[in-house]
């Protein structure tokens, strides 16, 4: 068995890191994968307790997964940056709820917490399906296929 990892950190204000990218691959002489992950922290909890240091959670999410025995490939997001946008399959939707619900990207339009401790970053929050591109320009758009079918 053995294991090669590459980490990129991103850095938000006050460089403290806020995701971690992970390139890498892993397995044994014959079975082996390659593997891209992203890791992104969770926010801190509003309790604390005097003298305990809150360790940051770090939520792990797989991107792209190769079996290089079985060439089986595991896509969750797909780049375009020509047209700067990106798409997401179903797997991913769990993983932008989750940090569009916890905050990640600031308070609801409103500037409250409703239900307590949830906070949603827009009024109009991207909605996601099996298969949706995201750009810089537009919202998210269902995208079924190359000729277009629902």
């Amino acid at each position: 068995m053995y294991a090669l990892v590459w980490c990129i950190l991103t850095f938000g204000a006050h460089l403290k890191p806020i995701c971690m990218h992970w390139f890498g691959f892993s397995g044994t002489k014959l079975h082996f994968n390659l593997f891209f992950r992203l890791y992104i922290k969770q926010p801190s909890s509003s309790t604390s307790i005097a003298g305990y240091d809150d360790e940051p959670e770090w939520a792990k999410y797989k991107i792209k997964e190769t079996n290089m025995f079985t060439i089986d490939k595991y896509q969750q997001i797909g780049f375009f940056p020509r047209e700067k946008a990106f798409s997401l399959r179903y797997q991913t939707a769990g993983m932008l709820e989750t940090v569009l619900r916890a905050g990640v990207l600031g308070e609801d339009d409103t500037g409250e917490e409703s239900p307590k401790n949830l906070k949603i970053p827009s009024k109009w929050p991207s909605v996601v399906c099996e298969n949706c591109l995201y750009s810089l320009e537009n919202k998210s758009f269902p995208h079924n296929g190359s000729k277009g079918h629902s």
